[in-house]
Parts: structure tokens; sequence; C-alpha cells
């Protein structure tokens, strides 16, 4: 009997240890107004296209830090090896509590703040 109640006691912890821990919620410009559903834990990848050696950048201008984080800093990824060519800037987030939040972003020069944003982006989430 003991030897049954020490297995299922391994076997459960090793369920626990072994489980995934989060969706990944890949989104782009296509999702651009979009409401989406996450559970905590989750992680959330925005890709939009940029081009930096223009001077603009895409910049997170809304959200609800109690319920999103930054994973990680945004990166870049050119398209191409060619000298100003454009790509696309990657956003790491996670969801790391229960709520709604709005995450907004603008491409703009970080220069030029009474100028208006050449575009922008939004989605909203909600964490369960």
């Amino acid at each position: 009997m003991k030897q049954y109640i020490m297995m299922i006691l391994i076997l459960t912890l090793v369920i626990i240890m072994c489980r995934p821990e989060g969706e990944v919620l890949l989104l782009d410009e296509s999702n651009h107004s979009q409401t989406f559903y996450m559970t905590k834990g989750d992680e959330v990848v925005i890709s939009l296209e940029s081009n930096p050696t223009t001077g603009y950048k895409w910049e997170i201008v809304a959200i609800d830090t109690q319920v999103i984080v930054e994973k990680q800093r945004s990166d870049y990824v050119s398209q191409s090896k060619r000298l100003g060519a454009s790509g696309t800037q990657r956003f790491y987030l996670i969801a790391s509590d229960a709520g709604n939040s709005e995450l907004a972003l603008e491409y703009r020069r970080s220069w030029e703040r009474e100028v208006q944003p050449i575009k922008r982006y939004s989605v909203k989430i909600h964490v369960r």
C-alpha cells in the first residue's frame, strides 16, 4: 500500500512539473483592433513591420502593467542584409494577472513628439 501511495505522489509530481507553461499568441498587423482572451502565464508576441534606418520605431503607448508585462525588450529582425532594408520589430509580453488591458503602439520618430505617429496598432486583451 505504501508503494502504491508513493507511486501516485511521484506520478503527480511528474505531471505538475511537465505541464506546459502557457500558450503563445502570435499577432501582427492583421490583428489590429481585435480582442483576445488569455490565461495568466500565456505569452504574446507582436510582430510589426518596421524600418529603424528611417528613424521610425514602434513603441508601446498604452498598457495596463498589472495585467500584461514585457517579458523582454523588443527586438528587430531585418528582412535583408542590405543597408536600409525594412524588417520586423517584435514585442514579447506575458499575461501576469487577471484583468483587461488595451495594448496600443505607435510608429513614430522619438524626437518628433508634436507630430502625429504615421501608424497605430492596438488590441484588447482579457486575461482570466
